[in-house]
């Protein structure tokens, strides 16, 4: 792809592809080492909690002012987060520590990412990002000793679920996505991700053939980050104020 369009590859949009495909390696790395430091439930919560860390970071990098809606469906998106992944143990700790500061990185990716993407293609923009972090990915396995890795199906299978799917194919949509939308609606939608987690877990079998059903305070966990979302579109609030206009309120006899 980036040897068809590589005419279309300018000096300023290689700039932004190295710098979002250095800032997408951090993520990967520190995501990485939390799991191997914390629980997976910890490093849910620190990635969920970004979400609480864009408005913060773009008060802060951009100068932009963010509104009421934007703190409550960041408070509420939290909340609901709690819910879902329960059995939270936020002790001081390598993993934990590695867990904030990916939630810092992935707060800053989404705000570059967002000042990026409306500056040219974004979509040969979110294929330079993977081309760049894939470039790094490589350097630090072949800087820890290119560990040989025994190729079976299942690892065939992981390659190509994490690999291409979950990596290279989310993060470019995310990019050409963050030219149409905000950086805190894309961070909700990213805390999505153990909603349907939990919605796949309860309708994939395990290996044993198990289920793992919701428990009631993990729905109202999934409900609150819908609505965390809904929140914060206030273009629907503006049109619900519109349609108020031509039903004014009645004066009671």
């Amino acid at each position: 792809f980036l040897v068809i369009y590589r005419k279309k590859i300018t000096k300023d949009l290689l700039k932004s592809g190295v710098l979002l495909g250095f800032m997408l390696f951090l993520v990967i790395f520190l995501t990485v080492t939390s799991l191997r430091a914390t629980s997976a439930v910890n490093v849910s919560f620190f990635t969920g909690a970004s979400v609480a860390l864009v408005p913060l970071l773009s008060v802060l990098i951009y100068k932009i002012k963010i509104t009421k809606f934007q703190i409550l469906s960041s408070v509420i998106s939290i909340l609901g987060i709690l819910l879902l992944i329960g059995n939270l143990s936020l002790d001081f700790s390598f993993g934990n520590l590695a867990g904030v500061i990916l939630a810092i990185c992935v707060a800053a990716q989404l705000l570059v990412t967002d000042n990026q993407a409306k500056k040219g293609d974004a979509l040969i923009l979110g294929f330079l990002q993977i081309f760049i972090c894939s470039f790094f990915s490589s350097a630090y396995y072949i800087a820890n000793g290119a560990p040989k890795v025994e190729l079976n199906s299942s690892v065939i299978i992981a390659l190509f679920v994490t690999g291409l799917l979950s990596t290279a194919v989310a993060f470019t949509i995310q990019v050409v996505a963050q030219k149409y939308t905000t950086p805190l609606k894309t961070a909700l939608i990213f805390s999505c991700e153990p909603v349907f987690g939990a919605l796949f877990s309860a309708m994939i079998p395990k290996s044993d053939g198990s289920l793992e059903y919701l428990t009631m305070s993990q729905v109202i966990g999934c409900l609150l980050i819908l609505i965390a979302i809904f929140i914060s579109d206030e273009v629907i609030f503006s049109k619900i104020k519109k349609i108020q206009r031509f039903y004014p309120k009645r004066e009671p006899k």
